[in-house]
């Protein structure tokens, strides 16, 4: 469609939420190829069911959402992964008791991709690829998580709160490999992040919610000079901490 952006993934004016209560109204949201975009919000924002609603987990009400120029909009969610988009959950939806190899079979089945891609991207995980994911560290399990995505080979990657639960260091870390995934292989990734600052010493742009709806985008280096609209945005000490 030629009135769309040369965007990867494209979303107008999205609505959504559960049981007839819109919790995201008109949200617009743009991630071109290599891009890295971040999604930030308090607690409840509708941050979560933006990523559910492109990925098709929930049907939106209204809007559109667009890869590459084709709509997935109100397509079941294994078709929204068939055509090149990955969800990582909040919860991570891991096999505690596989390991880290069965664990990525499992995601490579499904679309015929290789595990192989995983272990290149994350070589930290060669050592434990026999290791139940259960007895991981939280920071690779979130890499077993983000390397199962990578199996079904997206073009976008969805990642909802990749720090959940992890130390600065190890979301530093973490957000750095995304960095290169998006850097050397085009994929576009749109993540939840709540640790502003690190954010923006790698994404490329941001979004604010706000009960719903954005307030606030732009830029990294615009949103570092916004954080007094960023802490209004009920992000608290996690602009500056």
């Amino acid at each position: 469609m030629t009135d769309l952006p040369a965007a990867r993934l494209d979303v107008r004016g999205l609505v959504a939420g559960y049981e007839g209560a819109a919790l995201v109204r008109g949200v617009d949201i743009s991630v071109g190829p290599g891009e890295v975009v971040s999604l930030f919000g308090a607690n409840g924002a509708g941050k979560t069911t933006t990523l559910a609603a492109i990925a098709g987990l929930i049907r939106p009400t209204a809007g559109t959402v667009h890869l590459d120029g084709q709509p997935l909009t109100r397509l079941p969610a294994s078709e929204v992964v068939r055509r090149g988009l990955a969800l990582v959950p909040e919860d991570r939806c891991l096999f505690s008791q596989l390991s880290v190899v069965e664990n990525l079979r499992v995601a490579a089945r499904r679309v015929g991709g290789d595990v192989d891609v995983a272990f290149a991207r994350f070589p930290a995980l060669e050592p434990l690829r026999r290791r139940a994911v259960g007895v991981l560290s939280g920071g690779e399990q979130q890499m077993v998580a983000i390397a199962r995505a990578l199996v079904m080979r997206p073009r976008v990657l969805l990642i909802d709160e990749l720090s959940l639960g992890l130390a600065p260091m190890i979301v530093r870390d973490l957000l750095l490999a995304v960095r290169a995934l998006a850097d050397e292989s085009d994929v576009a990734v749109l993540l939840v992040e709540q640790h502003v600052r690190l954010a923006l010493d790698v994404i490329d742009r941001g979004y604010v919610l706000r009960q719903g709806s954005i307030t606030v985008s732009g830029s990294a280096a615009q949103l570092r000079q916004q954080t007094d609209l960023l802490a209004d945005s009920y992000l608290g000490t996690s602009v500056t901490a």
